[in-house]
């Protein structure tokens, strides 16, 4: 089934009942008003200028919420804000909005919205209402556990345009296919082609008609191995790229060329700080990029749950406060060296150190010790480890 809220967004569109909001970016305001907090009442715009002139706002940019900035316009001019703003710079926007007498969200801010807002379902649905709203043909398709609905779309670059009429249409991997146009119909602006799927083979509708053709591929569900491993998963393995994507037959949802590695469609990808755009990963994480674990360790979060405290175990995590993904530099934990036969103190840090050296600057030891080996010297700090690749599961 259509979704309602996608469905409502559809027949404002085909019926041009759009009035002076537009009803892609309609769909995205429940999902900000839920991950922003702020109260809703009836009038988004209202509300949203509540919410920007509000300590809420102000606590929100503090601690990152808005991580990927925000661009809005203020009485038909674009202003924005970045990630990790000033006090300063916030206090400017909020007097930029008090001043106002219109505030909206720009088009820019929507389009990124639809990969940061976490409600996969959602941000799928405002991507799905861009494209009915552009002229053209095109097919885009939803999914249930045994269910799949393909959405025909044509509209044309004006009313005259005719529509275009079915010479060929199959859909194959599928059984029951119900309101398939048969050949020679005309197509309406939207067709709902149901059918019952097989989860383990690819569903395909193949269209074509007088103005063109069309392809749309459900993708078989994972089995084995890829099953039961969630996005984001992080595994080790003795295996290169080239010899891990073929044993996990990494890129074969990719319908252009299934050797061919793609962020939209393969399964995993090297933990390298690559970007990987329109993949299950952003939008479960809204992240824009995957970590870069190449010749690092992992060290655990001292916070999991945020409902328990965190653990005094670790100076460089003890309030919990970094983030998943962040790089950590190397250290060397404060430290005294006692040489007692030697009458010397040696410590880390510039004071005891240095004034150690100068103090015995060409003095022999009393008691030199015999039979130290010499300590294992590198240009970095590391524990006894083993070499391996990690990779990270994207869609």
């Amino acid at each position: 089934m259509i979704p309602l809220r996608l469905f409502a967004a559809v027949a404002a569109i085909s019926t041009q009942a759009v009035s002076q909001e537009d009803p892609c970016r309609l769909l995205l305001q429940d999902g900000l008003y839920r991950v922003y907090n702020f109260t809703k009442t009836g009038n988004f715009s209202q509300d949203l200028r509540t919410y920007f002139l509000s300590e809420t706002f102000r606590s929100d940019m503090r601690s990152n919420r808005w991580a990927g900035g925000l661009s809005v316009v203020i009485d038909l001019i674009p202003i924005g804000l970045n990630a990790g703003a000033s006090d300063q710079e916030v206090t400017q926007f909020q007097q930029r909005i008090q001043s106002g007498t219109s505030v909206q969200l720009s088009q820019q801010f929507y389009d990124n919205a639809s990969t940061r807002v976490p409600d996969a379902e959602l941000a799928r649905e405002y991507n799905r209402c861009l494209e009915i709203s552009q002229p053209g043909f095109r097919i885009t398709s939803g999914t249930g556990d045994r269910h799949v609905t393909f959405y025909v779309h044509y509209r044309g670059q004006v009313a005259s345009d005719p529509m275009p009429k079915v010479t060929f249409l199959d859909v194959m991997g599928a059984t029951d296919v119900r309101n398939a146009p048969p050949v020679g119909s005309t197509l309406r602006e939207l067709t709902l082609i149901t059918c019952t799927r097989n989860p383990k083979v690819d569903t395909v509708l193949i269209i074509e008609t007088d103005r063109g053709g069309r392809t749309c591929t459900v993708p078989a569900e994972p089995s084995g191995f890829n099953a039961d491993l969630p996005v984001g998963t992080v595994i080790a393995s003795f295996l290169t790229w080239t010899e891990f994507q073929a044993v996990t037959k990494n890129n074969d949802l990719n319908p252009s060329n299934k050797s061919l590695w793609s962020s939209r469609y393969s399964k995993w990808a090297p933990a390298d700080g690559r970007e990987v755009p329109n993949s299950g990963f952003t939008r479960a994480t809204n992240a824009a990029a995957v970590p870069d674990l190449r010749g690092r360790f992992i060290r655990g979060l001292n916070r999991l749950d945020g409902e328990r405290p965190s653990i005094d175990a670790a100076a460089g995590d003890s309030a919990g406060e970094r983030q998943r993904g962040s790089f950590q530099e190397d250290s060397i934990q404060d430290h005294v060296h006692i040489y007692a036969e030697w009458g010397w103190t040696v410590a880390t840090g510039q004071g005891p150190y240095q004034d150690g050296l100068t103090a015995n600057k060409g003095r022999k030891p009393e008691h030199p010790t015999t039979g130290v080996k010499d300590a294992r010297q590198s240009a970095e700090t590391r524990p006894r480890n083993v070499a391996l690749y990690y990779y990270i599961r994207i869609n």
